[in-house]
């Protein structure tokens, strides 16, 4: 996984920048002619020199198609396609299995305009431009298409012609096709140079604002040539909340497949033609009474020429979409359903990276099973929890027991490093070398209570990866009216926007509750005789506090009861050493 790579200079920044902007605005985006890279096998573009070249396509003036819209249902999503400019303005995904997961839109808050433009003014007539729509059935897929009239300008001439939006659905799948077309009266080829393919502005459901993780989960990513690259907006994301994309980038190559995703959900483009490379655009800051633009990615088109079809000139794209929750399963599609999208063969077997699990994926993927597993016998994934953290305790108990043991142990010594700290503490080297001797005289290690942490990490953090963007988890209560999603913080209240310098602060509980556990197991476990090392684990509790604060439910539980059983064990071995 690559991040892109921040310019050398601020004055170089401002340069790209400005020649990018200043570009896009007036008239298209400046490129250099890239080489193709990747082994994807698409259909190579036509390109014919001596074609007439299209400088411009415009809607045909005078249009006056009846607006309306056209749904389409499947079992999985119910799609809205509006007649101004053929848009997609909503894309309800189903879920029967969860009432609190279906008809969750992925259209909310931006519609999907699926446009193909040479400059923003041109991207703008053609998104306010009112299509027809037409709905036909063929086998067991339904065709929506969207067509409008058009007028194509190559230097003093006019040519009248056709442009086609086709969306083309199926039953029993999450991919799904969009085909577009340019059908063109004319009697020779004609060429397009300088195009680009803007499929989404955003994909929902759009970010609760008592949720912190919203700007932290939502990304772009694309597969250019041999790479991945993931583009965060806001703060970044994951664990430690960073890798946030600030910074126009074109790349160049063979795009492979691109698209967005929010926590749960990803809409990924998969073009099936010869293609220039892709635009990255970053989120813009919002301006004086304006509206921040979203992360946006631009598919460069090839220079194409046309071919003859029945009197005609004709320019056609082909995409495969998928869309829908980050499940993998979804990825893989049985042999029979392959008939009925033959480009499913095509399909890169990079895919799943779009869904971004991280390096930790085998192990939340054995959570998600286990959690499900539980599931199905307790429908509570918060009691699921629970019983996923008493299982682990008792699977380490052995370990973990060598660690409580060392604790008390190194309690005992308590007094005899205490006295070794004040004799020798002018001399630290003498100091550090009393100690390990009294540790080795009384067969003691400090060691010994690290494995049992070190293997507590993975788990913790595939545990919070489980949580950030498991669809399976998504929306999961524990107890209505406090901890209503396991996936989010618990906010038992959230106070004005209003209040000045703390306005919209959310207060949850759960990470309290967690920190007074924490607080115990700390002070039950703290042996250390050095004053300054016994400050810091006091703290830590508070440190913990901050740690845990906008982390979701479940790993707030999850740590909660760890530390609950921590604490039991420890008491436990201090009764039983107490009676031998």
């Amino acid at each position: 996984m690559k991040i892109s790579k921040k310019p050398c200079g601020v004055f170089t920044a401002l340069v790209k920048h400005a020649i990018l902007i200043l570009s896009f605005s007036m008239g298209g985006i400046l490129y250099a002619q890239p080489q193709p890279a990747g082994s994807a096998k698409v259909q190579a573009p036509v390109v014919n020199s001596s074609a007439l070249q299209i400088t411009e396509i415009q809607p045909a003036p005078g249009a006056a198609n009846p607006k309306k819209e056209i749904g389409v249902h499947t079992d999985r999503f119910t799609v809205i396609l509006s007649s101004k400019g053929g848009q997609v303005t909503e894309f309800r995904h189903l879920d029967k299995e969860s009432k609190l997961r279906n008809d969750v839109n992925l259209t909310d808050p931006d519609p999907f305009p699926f446009s193909v433009y040479s400059n923003r003014e041109n991207q703008e007539l053609f998104e306010n431009a009112n299509y027809r729509l037409s709905e036909s059935k063929q086998d067991n897929k339904t065709i929506i298409t969207a067509s409008l009239p058009i007028v194509l300008i190559a230097g003093d001439k006019k040519l009248n012609g056709e442009l086609i939006k086709k969306f083309t659905f199926a039953e029993g799948r999450n991919y799904w096709q969009f085909d577009w077309q340019l059908t063109i009266q004319h009697d020779k080829p004609v060429m397009l140079t300088g195009f680009y393919f803007y499929p989404v502005t955003s994909i929902g459901p759009a970010g609760d604002e008592k949720s912190p993780r919203s700007s932290q989960t939502n990304y772009n990513f694309q597969h250019v040539g041999t790479e991945f690259e993931l583009f965060y907006m806001g703060e970044g994301s994951g664990f430690f909340s960073c890798g946030a994309n600030n910074e126009t980038k074109h790349s160049l190559g063979q795009v492979n497949f691109f698209g967005r995703s929010s926590r749960f959900m990803t809409a990924a483009f998969m073009p099936f033609f010869d293609n220039d490379g892709l635009y990255f655009f970053p989120q813009s800051q919002a301006g004086v009474g304006g509206k921040a633009a979203p992360q946006q990615m631009h598919l460069q088109l090839k220079p194409m020429t046309s071919v003859e079809d029945q009197n005609t000139q004709k320019i056609s794209l082909e995409f495969g979409v998928f869309t829908g929750p980050k499940v993998k399963s979804l990825l893989t599609v049985k042999e029979e359903m392959d008939s009925v999208f033959p480009w499913r063969q095509k399909i890169h077997p990079d895919l799943y990276k779009a869904f971004d699990f991280g390096i930790t994926a085998p192990i939340r993927d054995l959570i998600v099973s286990f959690l499900n597993l539980l599931y199905g016998v307790i429908p509570n994934y918060g009691i699921g929890i629970i019983l996923f953290a008493l299982l682990f305790k008792i699977v380490f108990f052995p370990l973990n027991q060598k660690q409580a043991e060392s604790m008390k142990k190194m309690s005992a010594l308590q007094p005899l490093m205490k006295e070794i700290n004040e004799k020798y503490k002018e001399n630290p080297q003498e100091k550090q070398r009393r100690t390990l001797a009294l540790y080795k005289e009384h067969k003691v290690n400090p060691m010994s209570g690290c494995l049992p942490m070190v293997i507590q990490i993975p788990i913790f953090i595939a545990l919070y990866s489980a949580f950030s963007d498991s669809y399976d988890l998504w929306k999961a209560p524990f107890i209505p009216g406090w901890i209503s999603d396991l996936s989010e913080p618990d906010v038992v209240f959230l106070l004005p926007v209003t209040l000045p310098l703390i306005g919209g602060f959310a207060f949850h509980l759960l990470p309290i509750l967690m920190t007074v556990t924490q607080f115990f197991q700390t002070k039950m476990t703290m042996v250390s005789g050095d004053d300054s090392q016994k400050k810091i684990m006091q703290l830590m509790p508070l440190i913990m506090l901050f740690f845990f604060w906008n982390m979701p439910a479940g790993v707030v539980l999850y740590w909660t009861i760890q530390n609950l059983l921590s604490v039991a064990q420890q008491v436990y071995t201090n009764l039983r050493k107490k009676e031998a």
